[in-house]
């Protein structure tokens, strides 16, 4: 850092500080005295202590932080802080992304300990001037490197973080954010090589030096196996807690999420709605690639070290594909998952006769051992969702009704069948059956959640809800029942906007009854909603592994691949949904070839354009889904004129608004048609 040239005299050097002081409490003591350097005003606090604004006997302008002993309850904290910085010290000189310590001091007798450091550029100057990354020289007279004139505004000096580059500029650039990330993890790996973690790396820890970012208030860094506090700020620890490597790569994962997206990190993964219109589109989905495994719930999921995070940091920077490289391990994973489907579908075939196994040791069996016979095929029947299948379970379900018309998992099979078939017929049907079981068992698992599927059909939204959660907390003759109570009352949440306690509940489910594929899709339609279009796919795939060919993991595979723009792969999806519904015969090969034709002639907009006429020339009647088309191509007046044709025929389609990718949920009319319908409050 170039120097200032010093005003004061020798004897001033260990003078107080100027009165004006920032970001210290009215009760602080006086600043302590620090040889050879005149403390000037605070310019911040850490987590143990103060930072100040300091000029050396040779004019240079540095930081001094001071932690006091009086800060800590015991010795213990108060001497783990000194030896971190005391271990930190000899380092800290070997890369640029790192802070520069250029002195450790102690006086015991006062109690405290300092550390002396180079400076932050000032908040001056062009903020939006790209990052310089670690090997890069900086430009002569940029304003950034440091306070180069005698007559600098010193008391107005205000350090810059990345904070206040987020606070002022909102969401950055892509390719700055991979710079920004290359420098971060780099000063990572250099202390993780050492023995050493930071623990709190945040916004507000991260300043800027000549233009270079690097990890501040190093005051918490501390070897791997020292016993720890817990230190850090909420939304940046992880769930197993800050003190690890893979910890602090969580911590990174979420201040480069608010970087790339400008929201909040404890909105992750969720995604801004406007990616999409955006040209580097697909370097924001590479990007993302690497905070989901960063931030990934498990530790054991998340980057092993510094330097494979960095070696995926810089495939981007050279303009490869993460996605790509990590293929063959994709394919090894995924061969991974196809041995775990194939062992818990053999596991739930040996589970079959105790399908309706409830909460507890004990289990619902008909007296009649024939009843038990016609549930058992029913609920298999059901799970391959296929429609004649569902009609098949149907029969099953209404012989055993028949010969036993008290028993609870017959009726709920029946219900669940109808669901699955789900069409003004069948809707009667549903009500039919949902009275029957109301008046079996009213306060059960199996009763209180059809009747609130019912409510939900009706458009009591809020009502159905409240009815949903109330299902989960009840009794149930049958896993199949006591999991999707849990599954019903997540898809309610999920479509009233909620997807992480969607998440949480599909999660719940599918512990209970992990063979179901419909509730392994809509574990993926919570990543889908969140525009976390990897994870989401994964799952629809592993769906398809566990059952091949069910129509609804066809059915969002296919929208996931429209959502990433890979049109081609959709339409192939398309096809195979075509044959799985249609016994083996594709009757809408035209259809799907105009689909590949119009893409390849038009791109995006050609296709969805061949979508929305053949729609309006063959189901005109389908409001929601022609404003949703309309909402692809940015035709908003028309998109929500049929929106609103959609709400006066209470289009069951509806439902589906908050998790529609296509449309704008900040825009007013958004609002005022979500709160008209009940989904919004």
């Amino acid at each position: 850092m170039s120097s200032q040239e010093s005003h004061s005299s020798m004897s001033d050097l260990s003078a107080s500080a100027d009165s004006k002081d920032v970001g210290l409490p009215a009760d602080a003591p006086p600043p302590p005295s620090i040889p050879d350097h005149q403390l000037l005003h605070s310019i911040g606090r850490g987590s143990y202590g103060e930072v100040w604004l300091a000029r050396s006997a040779t004019g240079s302008l540095r930081a001094v932080k001071i932690v006091r002993r009086s800060s800590f309850d015991q010795d213990r904290p108060y001497e783990r802080e000194f030896e971190g910085i005391k271990n930190f010290e000899p380092i800290s000189h070997a890369r640029e992304s790192q802070v520069d310590i250029f002195h450790v001091g102690r006086n015991d007798t006062d109690g405290f300990f300092y550390y002396i450091m180079e400076l932050a550029d000032p908040v001056a100057g062009d903020q939006s001037s790209v990052i310089r990354g670690p090997t890069e020289k900086p430009e002569s007279n940029d304003g950034r490197g440091t306070l180069r004139k005698a007559n600098a505004p010193i008391t107005d000096y205000f350090p810059r973080t990345l904070k206040h580059d987020l606070r002022s500029r909102g969401a950055l650039p892509v390719a700055e954010c991979v710079q920004i990330a290359l420098s971060l993890t780099r000063a990572l790996e250099h202390l993780h090589n050492h023995g050493l973690v930071h623990r709190d790396i945040k916004p507000s820890n991260i300043i800027f030096v000549k233009g270079v970012p690097k990890l501040a208030d190093i005051g918490l860094v501390t070897s791997v196996d020292a016993t720890r506090s817990f230190v850090g700020t909420d939304g940046y620890i992880p769930p197993e807690g800050p003190g690890t490597p893979p910890a602090d790569f969580y911590s990174l994962g979420k201040v480069l999420y608010e970087c790339v997206t400008g929201k909040d990190r404890l909105d992750f993964p969720e995604i801004p709605g406007d990616w999409r219109g955006r040209a580097d589109f697909d370097q924001l989905l590479e990007f993302n690639e690497v905070l989901t495994k960063a931030c990934h719930a498990d530790p054991q999921q998340r980057y092993p070290t510094a330097d494979a995070l960095s070696q995926d940091l810089s495939l981007l920077a050279g303009g490869k594909s993460v996605k790509r490289q990590r293929a063959r391990h994709r394919w090894w994973s995924i061969g991974t998952r196809v041995g775990l489907a194939t062992m818990l579908i053999t596991l739930a075939l040996l589970m079959i006769p105790r399908l309706w196994q409830g909460h507890g040791s004990d289990y619902v069996e008909s007296s009649n051992p024939e009843v038990n016979r016609w549930v058992e095929e029913g609920y298999n029947a059901i799970l391959q969702e296929r429609p004649e299948r569902c009609r098949y379970a149907e029969e099953c379900f209404r012989k055993a009704i028949q010969l036993d018309p008290t028993f609870v998992p017959a009726y709920y099979g029946l219900a669940s069948a109808d669901i699955h078939l789900l069409d003004e017929a069948h809707m009667a049907d549903l009500r039919a059956t949902t009275d029957a079981l109301m008046r079996l068992a009213p306060e059960s698992a199996e009763a209180v959640q059809m009747a609130a599927f019912i409510k939900w059909s009706d458009g009591r939204y809020q009502e159905a809800l409240a009815e949903a959660k109330r299902a989960t907390q009840l009794p149930a003759a049958c896993r199949y029942a006591e999991a999707w109570a849990h599954g019903a009352y997540g898809f309610f949440l999920q479509n009233t906007g909620d997807a992480q306690g969607a998440f949480q509940e599909y999660t719940a489910a599918l512990r209970i009854y992990p063979v179901e594929p419909t509730l392994r899709d809509h574990l993926g339609h919570t990543f889908l909603m969140r525009s976390n279009l990897v994870e989401a796919l994964r799952l629809y795939e592993a769906s398809l592994t566990a059952q091949p060919y069910h129509p609804n993991g066809l059915t969002w595979k296919a929208r996931t691949y429209e959502e990433m723009g890979e049109f081609e792969k959709a339409v192939d999806t398309l096809e195979q949904l075509d044959l799985v519904e249609n016994g083996g015969v594709a009757p809408r090969k035209n259809y799907h070839e105009g689909l590949r034709e119009a893409f390849r002639q038009r791109g995006a907009k050609g296709y969805w354009r061949f979508k929305l006429d053949d729609t309006l020339a063959r189901r005109p009647e389908r409001a929601y889904e022609i404003a949703s088309l309309y909402a692809r191509l940015k035709e908003w007046p028309t998109a929500y004129e049929y929106l609103e044709k959609a709400v006066g025929q209470h289009d069951s389609w509806l439902q589906n608004l908050l998790f529609d990718l296509c449309w704008d949920r900040t825009d007013p009319d958004f609002i005022r048609l979500a709160k008209k319908i009940g989904l919004m409050q």
